[in-house]
């Protein structure tokens, strides 16, 4: 019996929708993508009865020669966005709105409501190309939020960023910088999130990761903490777990100049922020280094992020970067910055699916791939140092229109579907005589389809 490591992934579960009616109409007559040309933005939108005051002060902002505007990133892309910014119950109305005369002028209005009127609390003006994004971290044990308004600035890595906090009925900047990415997240886990902001400098290139906190009057710069050299492109940041009972770690995920792909792990270290991947001497996280673009996730579902590293499969050349095909191994970090593996697997990013190699294949684990019509096999096996080929497993991956017809006619191990393919998998007849092969179940367990998160 081969040793294998089930993989189970945890779906997220649907967000809630159960939100009144009237607050469903006031939000999709201002999204941004319901707004379908400009006399359509200078027009004010008839708020339902409760509403009614909050409509007024947009008849006045609009009279004043603005119109309509939305963030274009991230998941807050309403015109109007109702939060709670003071824990106090109420939400308060944040909307935005761009000059109609001067393009790259934009503002950001903050309405409280007090008793059954909405007072203007403050309005924040910025220039850019666009409102890239809008977010509102937890900054305080009690449930504040403040706001975190991203600027897009013209042919420049870098973009402005703005963060704000309510203090009792007026809005007043807590902070205001450039950055080229950034994340919100409970690093130390005591209930508030911290920011986490990437930036390029601009004499050296030289990438930093800078860790801001928050307390009740101001949002402040505790520490930085360099990247790995030769850095030439942020591809993804994203936080994810150590192990299952510390706070979160922050994973930036690089493109190299010279080629390859890399992780920074960073975590909080009392009042700093420290890279545990980073080598003194190199000043690179080489242990993350990988040829492809694969990104850390948690790739086993148990809670905790895995950083990919990878190894050209036997059979294949590195210098053949179109054609080689490679194993992937998955580590678990400490905050030590030492890895520990997990298990190798099989990607194919480009059909969506992967397979968990069992351990006994070692190194000698490859696959060989053959192109149809709307169809590909992987014939999944190892190949000794002698050059002998024994294979394994087949998967069949049906692509076009009539996908579903095609293998429902054929006679192997239904595997599922992704949004544009059918899998399914054949056992190899040479396999058998090896003791190496896996059964059907066995197959089930290996074969994972990869979330279109993964690589969006």
């Amino acid at each position: 019996m081969l040793k294998y490591k089930k993989v189970i992934f945890l779906k997220k579960t649907a967000r809630l929708a159960a939100v009144c009616a009237v607050l469903i109409c006031v939000l999709l007559v201002l999204s941004g993508c319901s707004i379908q040309s400009e006399d359509e933005l200078l027009v004010a939108p008839k708020f339902p009865k409760d509403y009614q005051t909050l409509q007024s002060k947009f008849d006045q902002i609009l009279a004043s020669g603005q119109r309509y505007a939305s963030p274009e990133e991230g998941e807050n892309r309403n015109t109007l966005q109702l939060v709670d910014l003071d824990a106090d119950g109420e939400n308060e109305a944040i909307s935005f709105f761009q000059d109609a005369g001067e393009n790259g002028a934009f503002s950001v209005y903050v309405h409280k409501k007090i008793g059954d009127e909405y007072i203007q609390a403050g309005v924040i003006n910025g220039t850019g190309t666009k409102i890239a994004e809008v977010r509102y971290p937890k900054i305080s044990v009690d449930g504040d939020r403040a706001i975190v308004v991203c600027w897009a600035l013209d042919g420049n890595v870098n973009r402005g960023m703005t963060v704000l906090r309510l203090n009792g009925t007026f809005v007043e900047t807590i902070l205001d910088i450039d950055y080229t990415t950034f994340i919100t997240s409970d690093l130390d886990a005591d209930g508030q999130e911290e920011l986490i902001v990437v930036v390029q400098e601009a004499l050296t290139g030289r990438f930093l990761a800078r860790l801001y906190s928050s307390n009740e009057k101001e949002m402040s710069l505790l520490s930085q903490e360099v990247l790995s050299r030769d850095i030439k492109k942020i591809n993804n940041i994203q936080d994810g777990r150590l192990d299952k009972y510390s706070g979160f770690a922050v994973f930036v995920e690089s493109s190299l100049e010279n080629g390859g792909y890399l992780t920074d792990v960073l975590i909080r270290d009392g009042n700093n922020i420290k890279n545990i991947t980073i080598d003194a001497i190199s000043e690179t996280s080489d242990t993350t280094y990988r040829p492809i673009i694969v990104n850390s996730t948690d790739v086993d579902g148990d809670g905790v992020t895995e950083v990919p590293t990878a190894k050209i499969m036997p059979g294949y050349s590195k210098d053949d970067i179109t054609d080689a095909q490679w194993r992937i191994i998955w580590s678990k970090y400490n905050t030590n910055g030492s890895p520990s593996k997990v298990f190798e697997t099989y990607h194919n990013i480009n059909e969506e699916w992967f397979f968990v190699i069992p351990d006994e294949w070692g190194d000698n684990a490859t696959v060989v791939r053959k192109q149809l019509t709307d169809e590909t096999i992987t014939t999944i096996g190892t190949l000794s140092s002698s050059g002998k080929y024994t294979p394994y497993v087949n998967i069949f991956v049906f692509t076009g229109d009539d996908r579903e017809q095609r293998s429902s006619q054929f006679s192997g191990i239904p595997l599922g579907n992704s949004m544009s393919a059918v899998f399914a998998a054949t056992i190899s007849s040479e396999s058998l005589s090896e003791g190496l092969g896996m059964s059907e179940e066995e197959i089930r367990d290996a074969f994972n389809i990869i979330p279109r998160s993964w690589h969006s």
